[in-house]
């Protein structure tokens, strides 16, 4: 219903591996475009020709484990269908199991990007690169520092060694 508003990108940290700082569950949502210059999303210009149709793939330029899929924004089901592939995504990272009760039950940490056109879906192994923590933004390309020491760290090792190391590797 938001993103019927507004174009935005909604995002969820799934653990506190992931970035999650609040022990409930809840997704978030900012309006795009992140910048007032460049791409809409800084890490969309790999996403392009990735994830058509009601299937997803690896990103081949992304060098960690991921599951990107296209979402039809024309389709007036779109968000029961992004749903039920978002359940796939979860299913095919291993992320998944069925619980005692029907419900479905969380077995590792993982962050989801979510606009209008597609979903991303990270599984992750750490929660910092040194001391950069690391949430969902940081796979749509802003990584966030607290002081110039990160900003070096940052700079010197380059922002896709600082995603590959908290994301799970590639298989």
């Amino acid at each position: 219903l938001c993103m019927d508003e507004f174009d935005g990108l909604a995002f969820y940290n799934g653990g506190a591996v992931a970035g999650a700082s609040e022990a409930h569950k809840h997704m978030q949502l900012i309006p795009l475009p992140m910048a007032q210059s460049g791409p809409r999303i800084p890490m969309e210009t790999l996403l392009d020709g990735s994830g058509f149709g009601d299937r997803f793939c690896a990103v081949s330029g992304l060098p960690f484990s991921q599951l990107f899929a296209r979402v039809d924004s024309r389709d007036h089901n779109r968000a029961e269908r992004a749903y039920h592939l978002y359940r796939d995504m979860l299913d095919a990272a291993g992320l998944n199991e069925a619980g005692a009760d029907g419900g479905a039950r969380q077995l590792g940490p993982y962050n989801l990007l979510w606009t209008r056109e597609w979903m991303l879906l990270v599984p992750r192994r750490a929660e910092f690169f040194q001391t950069i923590s690391v949430n969902a933004i940081g796979f749509a390309g802003a990584l966030l520092v607290k002081s110039d020491e990160e900003a070096h760290a940052l700079k010197r090792h380059g922002p896709m060694a600082v995603l590959t190391h908290t994301a799970m590797p590639r298989r």
